[in-house]
Formats: structure tokens, sequence, C-alpha cells
């Protein structure tokens, strides 16, 4: 829900706070916007630290990343840049003239307005994944899981058909919504061309936010997903090599923060639910008497197999018993007979002694 209340209440001086969504299992972070602002912070080496929303907090604006700083909260991933440009003095993107700073914010518009359109409109058809392991399963557990499926799902597809329907790209058939970004692939790759980045060798704003947004596309579960990569890695293959290019620069610990879904590597281990593996049962092995001909009073019924042995067994046990009570009246006699005896030896003693 919107907030101003401040998240981080015992706040260090100067640190940047970036409150953002709980880690996943297929990508960092699920915010495209979220992950535009952590790549800018990685690149210009400020001082900040990540912390968890727990799908619950959410800026003023009820927007998703904000910071705080020093007890100050500012919503919004490009107000964010500009006000820590300003701030700090860091501008990764000085050396951009101004026909370059105008392609970029054409190219921003075409990222965080179309593309990220195409992305909403995929997660208001298709989020059933959120809740499992490429998503916040492994981190979300006990009631909060069944809200998140039973109800968290279901609100947020109702809020992205709406917001899509009133954008107009809701308003497409799956197919049409497809070609609109391949369209925007196919822009993006013109433009990147052959170089490192979309301004040359060196990486800027820009750069952070259409990484953002690809990353998105190619690393999170989509509607018909197969044919999307196959179509950039074929047909925008610059676009995919920028895409892996910004993480082996900027995100070394990428793979890891998947696994430990840790905000920061410097964190306690977060509890990570573990799928138990079933046991198969074991099936009783059912073995049928085989059915044998006997006679009985009648003449010729019959009688199976196992009921022929439990008879057989009761009866050697019947003479186990009998040869056990005869040992046991020998035993007894022998006893009596030897006590006997001792005491008729004893009497004559007795007597020779008394004469």
């Amino acid at each position: 829900m919107p907030s101003t209340r401040l998240v981080k209440r015992n706040w260090d001086e100067d640190v940047i706070y970036h409150i953002q969504f709980p880690r996943m299992g297929c990508i960092p972070q699920s915010s495209p916007f979220a992950l535009k602002l952590e790549t800018w912070l990685r690149a210009t080496k400020l001082k900040y630290h990540n912390v968890s929303n727990n799908l619950t907090i959410f800026s003023h604006k009820g927007q998703i990343p904000f910071i705080e700083l020093n007890g100050r909260q500012i919503a919004d991933s490009n107000s964010i840049i500009e006000f820590l440009k300003e701030k700090y003095n860091v501008d990764i993107d000085s050396s951009l003239s101004e026909e370059q700073q105008a392609t970029g914010r054409a190219i921003r518009l075409l990222a965080e307005e179309s593309v990220f359109r195409v992305l909403m409109y995929n997660r208001s058809k298709y989020n059933d994944w959120l809740i499992k392991s490429e998503g916040f399963g492994d981190v979300v557990t006990g009631l909060k899981k069944k809200f998140l499926s039973k109800v968290g799902l279901k609100m947020l597809k109702r809020k992205l058909e709406s917001k899509c329907q009133a954008h107009g790209i809701g308003r497409n058939k799956e197919h049409e919504v497809e070609e609109i970004l391949k369209g925007d692939l196919k822009a993006l790759s013109v433009l990147l061309a052959e170089k490192q980045y979309f301004f040359g060798d060196k990486f800027t704003t820009i750069d952070a936010t259409v990484f953002g947004q690809l990353a998105q596309i190619y690393y999170t579960p989509i509607l018909n997903k197969e044919a999307i990569v196959k179509f950039m890695d074929d047909e925008t293959t610059n676009l995919v090599e920028f895409i892996k290019r910004v993480k082996e620069a900027y995100w070394s610990d990428w793979d890891e923060l998947l696994k430990t879904k840790k905000q920061n590597l410097t964190d306690p281990d977060v509890p990570v639910k573990v799928k138990k593996e079933k046991k198969p049962k074991k099936e009783k092995s059912k073995k049928e008497d085989k059915k044998i001909l006997v006679e009985d009073t009648d003449g010729g019924k019959e009688e199976t197999k196992g009921e022929e042995s439990k008879t057989d067994e009761k009866k050697e046990s019947e003479k186990d018993e009998k040869k056990d009570a005869e040992a046991a009246e020998n035993d007894t006699q022998t006893s009596k007979d030897e006590v006997k005896t001792e005491v008729v030896e004893d009497e004559k003693k007795e007597e020779k002694a008394s004469e």
C-alpha cells in the first residue's frame, strides 16, 4: 500500500536505501524499473542498500522502486536518477550531445512506454509463475502465499487488465501484441547497431533503461516465450549480446542472487523453501493363494492353500505345546524324586548320630 512512512527508520547518513520487490528465481528483480535503477546505482558506484518491500509496501505514488535517503522518500525511477545525479554530482551521461540526449529520450519512451506495455499485457494474461519457483515461490510461504495464489494474482490480473484496456494495448489479440513487441525489438536493434552500448563504448543511463525492460522479456516467463526468444536470438542478435554484456559488466552476482534470494549478498541467509521429493509408495504384493481340492464332511469343497497351511501350523503348535508340557512334568517329577532321596538320606544320618 502507498506509504509516506519510512521503511528504514534506523537509517545511516547518505546511504541510499533502495526499496524493491523480493528477489525471484528467474531474474533478480521483477520490476523493470527497479532493475534499471539498481543497474544504474552499480554503474555509478554510489553507496546503496537494497530493502525488500515484502510485496506490501509501495511509495507515496504507489510505485516500486523508491528510495529513502537521509529520512526522505523519493519515488519514480527517472526522478530518483535525476535527484541522485544532482545530489552526488555524478552523471554518466555528461559526454552526450544534445542530439544524443534527445535520441536517448526517444529510446527511453520506446522502452518504457511500448515494450513495458507489452510486458504488462503479458503479465495480465499469464502470471501464475509469480508464485512458483521462477517467481516468489521460494521466499513467500504460509498464509501470504495462499493469499497470493487465491486472491493476490486475481487482483493483479484485474488491475493490469484495466490498465491495458485504458492504454489501448489490452484491446489487441495476443498475436497482435507479439507483433508490436517484435517491431519494438527491431527498432532497438537498429538503433544499437554494432555498438557496445547505445551511444558508443560508454555505459549511460539509457543502457540501464533498455536493459531493465529487455531482461524481463528475455529471462522471465511470457506468452509464446520460445518464439520470442528465438526471434531475439535470430533477428536481434545484437540485443541479446547487449543484455549479456550489461549482465556481465554489472551483475556478476546474478546467479548467486537467484539462488540465495538475498537483497544484498552481505545479508543473512533468506529462508528458502526446499521442495521435498515424495518417496514412491511401495505397493504391497498380493499373493493369490492357489486353491487345492481337499475333502471335508460334505465331500469335496475347496480350501485355500493358505487355510491349509494355517491348519498345519496349528497342529504343529499343539504338538509342541504337548511336548513342552510333558517335558515340564518330567522335570517336576525328577525334582520331587531328588528331594525325596535327599530327605531319606538325611533321616538315616540322624538315626546313626543318635545311636
